[in-house]
């Protein structure tokens, strides 16, 4: 037994991500930390009870809602009997096999999902060994079996208030003290050192290959062919949202069950966002595999003795870490450390040669063989990639969207007519580099800011709204500028990587808990790479780029698709340079053509006196694009009125 002295979320949080089942007694219930737990462990059947008279009340459309989404694998329970339950039990069964007995109510406080990542004081212990976890399960299984009706509805004898509304015929919805939305999402907590929690074990569950698409399984047949070869260092290139990551952890999959020997697996997250959107689905992946394995999280202040011990075991292992946590750990560990069999590089155009955080990485961390993955292989520095070969079966982005794969996008480019200069004169070697690096600076101004706010605050139909800004100062000057218009500030907020990890997690909740409400969130590169959210609206391109790797990382956050959200809108703001042939190259709409690349790179290469004309012809493609892409909007138009 071990007791816990943090937050319940904090400790449990990634455990639930390969759950197969979850048993949970309550006291007292939220609705909303329920759906927490739902979201959290996609793959659980979850059974709970709850006592008679203790639940904050829930509407009639939340009710619905939730029995909507989560109806299929939730059951609910209420014990109406005296004596009155007042017991506290977590079990979850899966990869992680234990229980949590202690204090806490399923609620926002009593989890610690709080505004503060901490909720209430409270006590608890976590159960591992067996003939005690069996002892817990016989008394809830005979809890459970002793009450006979299902939570169906909250109906008029079981909640007051709903009895209460209709007696008095009101109208306004009531909403429970606690109900929240943003507790949906868990807060990422300051110390992270808690996530390093072992997940290993078996969990056995109906094999996920079935929901391959037929060039997921073609990309996975040359890479298994591959792998018997030897020789393995190969790269997975597929637009942003096509799967790479399925069929990476998929491959991984494959080989733990070779059974030749135990495999050490290093996944190399680059930031903490893009790590927590890979865990969950390749644990649920992996969960699929009938040997046995552990999974480590470095991420946050792992310790090197910890490293140690966990690569010198004879089992399979898979670790999740992020950049910095290796180089961190890197200062910490003796030159030659035990080597990985194995590595996969997510956002793998970062590791060309000569990159610094690569090469500090190296210098002790050794991987035998490498598998890449990347929407934006291209760099335009020169610099190689580690990587033989590209594996893509011919998937493009045009044509995913119009398999329905992706969603459609809809192109403005609205002028500031702001006139950009110290920029200095265009040379060649400077170009990109330069421009996105100390040039981009030059994009923070007054007036520019001013007619962006301006023209985002007119706008009643953005939806959730990503915003890419030039700067640090850049994003939180505009969230000022859109107040300053009027824009709420509930409906906007700015983020980046000089705020905390817990602010960062907070303003990542409130920005997922507003549904299809407009919220506006402005960030500063954080969330180029690595970060999902299917129902984004707008993307808005507040920094112009000359990096098609950079536009097309941005514009890729919109792309995912739900059975609500098949389009999404990019609004791009378009400057006045001093020197035109800066605006020649500003990536564009038209790298969202199949030969868009092509063209872009063909105009780079061109002579500088050619660029000169560079804007007349991006303005021609972008035309031509739009033309390529209405049809498709024509389509989903039509689909949806006859819905």
């Amino acid at each position: 037994m071990k007791f816990l002295d943090q937050p319940l979320w904090t400790t449990i949080r990634f455990d639930l991500a390969a759950a197969r089942e979850i048993r949970v007694t309550t006291y007292n219930l939220s609705l909303n930390t329920l759906i927490t737990l739902a979201n959290q462990a996609p793959h659980a059947q979850i059974r709970l009870i709850f006592n008679r008279n203790t639940c904050t009340p829930w509407n009639g459309e939340a009710w619905k809602d939730f029995q909507d989404r989560f109806g299929g694998r939730v059951k609910i329970r209420r014990k109406t009997a005296s004596p009155e339950l007042h017991a506290k039990v977590l079990r979850v069964a899966g990869q992680c096999e234990f229980a949590i007995v202690g204090s806490s109510n399923l609620t926002k406080p009593g989890y610690g999902i709080g505004d503060d990542g901490m909720g209430n004081q409270e006590a608890s212990i976590r159960v591992e060994d067996p003939s005690e976890i069996k002892a817990i399960d016989r008394w809830w299984n005979t809890l459970w079996d002793a009450i006979r009706d299902d939570y169906a509805h909250p109906s008029d004898d079981m909640n007051p208030y709903l009895q209460l509304e209709a007696q008095t015929a009101r109208t306004e919805v009531v909403q429970e003290p606690d109900d929240d939305p943003e507790e949906t999402l868990q807060t990422a907590p300051d110390d992270l050192t808690s996530m390093q929690d072992r997940i290993g074990r078996n969990l056995k569950l109906p094999m996920l290959d079935d929901k391959l698409r037929d060039y997921q399984r073609e990309i996975l047949s040359k890479l298994d062919a591959r792998w018997q070869e030897g020789t393995f260092r190969e790269m997975i290139v597929l637009p942003v949202g096509a799967g790479k990551t399925l069929i990476a952890a998929e491959f991984i999959r494959r080989r733990l069950e070779e059974k030749r020997k135990p495999l050490r697996i290093l996944w190399v997250a680059h930031t903490l966002e893009s790590a927590e959107q890979v865990i969950s689905p390749v644990l649920s992946q992996l969960s699929q595999t009938k040997e046995p394995y552990r999974t480590i999280l470095w991420i946050g202040n792992a310790r090197s003795i910890d490293v140690l011990e966990d690569l010198n075991k004879n089992e399979s292992v898979i670790a999740f870490a992020t950049v910095q946590s290796l180089i961190k750990l890197r200062e910490k560990l003796p030159h030659g450390t035990k080597q990985f069999d194995f590595a996969v590089i997510d956002e793998a155009h970062h590791y060309g040669d000569g990159n610094k955080w690569r090469d500090k990485i190296e210098r002790v961390w050794k991987f035998k063989q490498l598998l890449g993955l990347t929407a934006t292989p291209e760099r335009l520095d020169g610099r190689e990639l580690p990587f033989g070969n590209d594996h893509d079966a011919g998937i493009t982005f045009r044509s995913l969207v119009e398999q329905g794969l992706l969603a459609c996008p809809e192109y403005e480019a609205v002028k500031t007519n702001d006139l950009i200069t110290g920029l200095g004169p265009f040379t060649r070697t400077k170009a990109i580099n330069y421009f996105e690096t100390q040039g981009i600076k030059y994009f923070d101004q007054p007036v520019r800011n001013r007619v962006i706010a301006q023209h985002l605050a007119q706008q009643q139909d953005l939806g959730p709204t990503l915003v890419f800004c030039a700067t640090k100062d850049h994003a939180d000057k505009l969230a000022e500028a859109l107040k300053h218009e009027g824009v709420s500030p509930e409906q906007t907020r700015s983020i980046h990587s000089d705020n905390s990890l817990k602010y960062r997690g907070e303003t990542l909740q409130w920005f997922r808990a507003g549904g299809k409400k407009r919220r506006i969130l402005l960030n500063c590169k954080l969330y180029i790479e690595g970060f999902d959210m299917p129902d984004i609206h707008t993307i808005v391109l507040a920094r112009p780029t000359l990096s098609p790797t950079y536009w097309m990382q941005m514009i890729g956050r919109g792309v995912r698709t739900t059975d609500s959200h098949n389009t999404f809108t990019i609004i791009e703001y378009v400057d006045k340079y001093e020197d035109p042939k800066w605006d020649a190259l500003r990536a564009s709409f038209y790298l969202l053509r199949d030969d868009g690349l092509d063209k872009w790179q063909k105009l780079y290469n061109s002579d500088l006196s050619a660029l000169e004309h560079g804007r007349k012809r991006i303005a021609e493609w972008n035309r031509e694009t739009q033309q390529l892409y209405k049809p498709i909007l024509r389509k989903l138009a039509r689909h949806s009125e006859a819905a």
